[in-house]
């Protein structure tokens, strides 16, 4: 065979000739292609044993085991489909180049005059002998690693990709009510999501689809190598956040359904699972508490979060709850009442409650609509006090402006401060609470019913109305937000001059 030097080949032929030997399992040409590689790795530890750079303290045990370790990275490299040709022959050179340097210092442990023999460039058959049984130890080494991780990978098999996407894939189908978006475990990749028309790329699931992926698999990363059947029976707090958020009716109803059929396993009697559900969506607890009452009633806690300044928890009845009469009641005790510690109604839910009430008595879906407005002003022609009231009455102007941040900020309101705050953002809400008791007398009293544990009738919600109408009518103001713009202006100096805007403004916008 002659004598080989490890500079005469390049990379290439050298990654080559290991993929082959790799390949064929050539034992005889592996130690041949190894003593080609000793000239490099015999410089290397010489430089490293004159530079007392430590490698004398190597033991031989670790010295195997680095052996060991190259091969098999070069046995990942060589065995990938994720690397063309010239990347493997790149990554099998340097690595190479690795393993003979420890094989060359494994050498200089176990037999010095050997290594003084390949330091003189002389390899004889018989020490080729001794390479053989170095490289057979090795590969008893590689023979009880590779029965090590089949005991391991057979272990691991009641966790395996497979099982983890057949049941994400149970639960997407509870979701999506059958097989719309399903999931193939892929071995470098993790997941694959598919729908009929083949592979989703990513980028193509809706927030939504991503959502309910993201909640599937929260579900089963809670087993933790454990059986799914077994998946609530452990001593465990688990809390969803807003688990409906950014889906539409068709999904929200999947994640409502697949969320039942969870909570049976979470109130089992075996199980030891406490699970918290948070929302913003009334009608999601509304039915979440439906389903769990019909499962089991004592287990079931509804707790509501105050949204004055207090911010309490109160136990709750979700089907008691009703947040347009609780906007309306902030605006009617704003509007009437003679107190200054009135709780102001923020300008958002000002908004909503006017939007509501417009398709309510008006079909009308727009707040900027001003030609229903019109129209009703004519309605009251006989009665020249509303007629005048409804004709300068212009509740969109600010209510937009104020209840969306992007039409402040255009307009140079970088710190979304109120467009009418004091004295003029009180008219405005009377403005508005007097405009809907004219369209409709009896509307805002008996949406005040559900609070008559106070001692109010509903005669008396509508006399305190009346009063309140007569007062503005007598004297009508065309709220404008140049009443206030003194205010504002000196907001935004105190801002640039680095003053905070007063506390009770801050909350007023943060409220929005």
């Amino acid at each position: 065979m002659g004598t080989w030097r490890f500079g005469e080949l390049s990379e290439v032929d050298k990654a080559k000739s290991i993929i082959d030997l790799r390949a064929n399992c050539n034992r005889d040409r592996y130690i041949w292609l190894t003593s080609i590689c000793f000239d490099f790795a015999r410089g290397n530890i010489l430089n490293d044993l004159a530079e007392n750079e430590g490698i004398s303290n190597y033991s031989v045990d670790e010295i195997k085991e680095k052996v060991k370790y190259s091969y098999r990275r070069i046995d990942e490299i060589v065995e990938s489909d994720l690397m063309g040709l010239a990347d493997i022959i790149y990554k099998v050179g340097a690595i190479w180049c690795e393993a003979a340097y420890w094989l060359m210092l494994l050498i200089y442990k176990e037999d010095e005059p050997l290594f003084q023999k390949i330091n003189e460039d002389i390899i004889a058959q018989e020490d080729r002998r001794i390479l053989g049984i170095f490289e057979q130890n090795l590969e008893q080494f590689q023979d009880s690693l590779k029965k090590e991780q089949e005991e391991l990978d057979k272990e691991q098999g009641k966790y395996s990709s497979e099982q983890v996407t057949k049941y994400i894939n149970t639960l997407l189908s509870m979701v999506f009510g059958g097989r719309k978006i399903w999931l193939e475990s892929d071995e470098d990749f993790g997941y694959i999501a598919n729908n009929k028309y083949g592979v989703i790329l990513p980028s193509r699931l809706s927030i939504g689809e991503q959502n309910i992926l993201s909640l599937c698999y929260f579900f089963a990363s809670l087993c933790e190598g454990e059986n799914f059947d077994r998946l609530f029976t452990k001593n465990q707090i688990v809390i969803l956040d807003d688990p409906v958020s950014s889906f539409d009716d068709s999904n929200k109803y999947g994640v409502t359904a697949l969320l039942g059929y969870l909570c049976q396993s979470v109130l089992d009697k075996s199980s030891k699972t406490k699970l918290i559900i948070m929302t913003h969506d009334l009608s999601f607890a509304l039915n979440m508490s439906k389903m769990i009452k019909a499962i089991d009633d004592s287990k079931l806690s509804c707790w509501e979060l105050q949204k004055d300044s207090s911010d309490v928890l109160i136990k709750s009845k979700f089907e008691d709850i009703d947040r347009y009469a609780d906007m309306l009641r902030i605006m009617y005790d704003f509007a009437v009442s003679s107190q200054k510690n009135a709780v102001v109604p923020a300008p958002n839910d000002v908004r909503r409650v006017w939007e509501a009430f417009l398709s309510f008595e008006l079909g009308e879906t727009s707040i900027a609509e001003m030609g229903a407005m019109k129209k009703l002003s004519e309605s009251f022609s006989k009665d020249k006090q509303i007629e005048r009231f409804i004709k300068i009455f212009i509740p969109q102007l600010f209510i937009n402006s104020d209840s969306h941040s992007k039409s402040q900020i255009m307009n140079g309101n970088m710190y979304l401060t109120p467009t009418l705050v004091g004295k003029p953002y009180e008219d405005f809400v009377k403005n508005i609470v007097c405009c809907m008791h004219i369209i409709a007398p009896r509307h805002i009293a008996w949406r005040m019913k559900k609070y008559k544990g106070e001692g109010k009738s509903i005669l008396k919600f509508v006399k305190e109305l009346d009063n309140l109408l007569k007062d503005v009518l007598d004297s009508p103001k065309i709220v404008t937000a140049m009443d206030s713009l003194g205010e504002i202006e000196r907001l935004h100096r105190m801002r640039h001059r680095g003053g905070r805007v007063p506390l009770n403004i801050r909350r007023q916008a943060a409220k929005r």
